[in-house]
């Protein structure tokens, strides 16, 4: 598939997937991204000029919050969670994604392949 088609499917789809992602637990950015790869077989791995800012933006919306955790002897690093808002906006986008994908199921299904 083409790269550019891909990464304009992904980009209105990467806030739920890091919602997603801290829905099991906190992570740090490192940590989401690494998860969101294992669990796609490579399929997204978003950059992290990407995620960070994402993570920002959710943060100031109030759907994650962060803190500073020590990492070793010396290094700090970020990590987020969900809050309740959060929360209740992976439940909307949940229930919309599935209605959303059902109905291309629906139409697609019966489009037949180019040779």
């Amino acid at each position: 598939m083409n790269e550019d088609v891909d990464r304009k499917m992904l980009h209105g789809c990467l806030e739920m997937l890091v919602l997603a992602c801290l829905a099991k637990e906190e992570r740090h950015g490192y940590g989401m991204r690494k998860d969101m790869s294992d669990r796609s077989r490579s399929y997204f791995c978003p950059a992290f000029g990407r995620l960070y800012p994402l993570l920002a933006a959710l943060e100031q919306r109030g759907l994650v919050r962060s803190r500073r955790q020590k990492a070793g002897k010396s290094r700090v690093i970020r990590v987020y969670s969900l809050t309740l808002a959060g929360r209740r906006e992976l439940s909307w986008r949940l229930d919309k994604w599935r209605m959303f994908s059902r109905r291309m199921e629906d139409l697609l299904a019966d489009c037949p392949r180019p040779a």
